[in-house]
């Protein structure tokens, strides 16, 4: 485990898995990040789909890449559900300093660097991508903050990047609805819709309850959208057992949530040219708030 820290937070990543952010506490030393209540029971079939992949989350903050969603083949090859990155190890590139740390992760295909910093009380993480290969590559990258239980009950507020949303089905695919995101400002308890994405507006959005803010703030050029999702102790099969509430945002490249494949066919995938490359920024501030 990694630990970083500035006077005013502190942030801990597992690059055992996939450079997964596990806490990020601020002044309080609350982690603003869920937590799961059930082990971790991570194995090689963790990508099969949803299900297996939630017994081997331990909430958090992944990166989903390249592929995001839906389990698919695309461009030759197989992509796990939620993609190779978070299921796999990262190793050390430059050695942590107190407040910095850069991993690497690469196929025959990409090459990755995720740089993390932390400064008065903010995180911010910077990936770099580069196809390796000598075709062009495709990904549906997706930052996968997920906000602890305190941020999805009342008196709890979500800030939100546009004023209407497009529900998604549970799988991810697009449907033919729109919604107005203030449903979900207050105390979120979406009565039909725990899944969706909207544009990524001016590249910002948050949520705040008892003094504490947790602020968002990413390039919304390159993830030009933004998924929400809300469990509100309705699912209740294992290992969820009707006991999580949370909340996510998540900046993504794609509106959709249905896989890479997909993606590709709707022209909403971002493709990088042999030999080129992809990068990306997201900042997390977690701050004080009068109340």
């Amino acid at each position: 485990m990694i630990r970083l820290a500035s006077p005013m937070l502190e942030v801990e990543i597992d690059p055992a898995m996939g450079g997964e952010v596990l806490a990020v506490r601020g002044a309080d030393g609350r982690n603003v990040l869920y937590e799961t209540p059930w082990p971790c029971t991570a194995d090689g079939n963790r990508g099969a789909d949803g299900d297996a992949w939630v017994y081997g989350w331990r909430g958090g903050w992944q990166l989903l890449f390249p592929n995001a969603g839906e389990p698919c083949a695309a461009e030759g090859r197989a992509h796990p559900f939620h993609g190779d990155v978070a299921l796999g190890r990262m190793k050390v590139a430059v050695e942590p300093r107190d407040d910095a740390v850069e991993l690497a992760w690469e196929t025959l295909t990409w090459s990755l660097r995720r740089t993390y910093t932390v400064r008065g009380d903010r995180l911010r993480i910077a990936t770099r991508v580069e196809n390796r290969s000598d075709v062009p590559a495709a990904h549906v990258s997706v930052e996968h903050p997920i906000l602890a239980e305190r941020f999805a009950v009342a008196p709890a507020r979500l800030r939100f990047s546009a004023p209407t949303a497009l529900p998604l089905a549970d799988t991810g695919a697009p449907t033919d609805e729109t919604v107005d995101t203030a449903v979900w400002e207050d105390a979120p308890t979406p009565p039909a819709y725990r899944f969706a994405a909207m544009p990524a507006g001016s590249g910002s959005a948050g949520a705040e309850v008892d003094g504490v803010d947790v602020a968002l703030r990413w390039d919304p050029v390159r993830q030009p959208w933004l998924w929400f999702w809300l469990e509100a102790e309705t699912t209740l099969g294992p290992p969820w057992d009707g006991r999580v509430r949370c909340v996510a945002l998540e900046p993504a490249v794609a509106p959709t949530g249905d896989g890479l494949e997909r993606a590709i066919a709707r022209g909403t995938a971002r493709t990088v040219p042999p030999g080129g490359n992809d990068s990306w920024w997201i900042e997390m501030r977690v701050s004080a708030r009068d109340t």
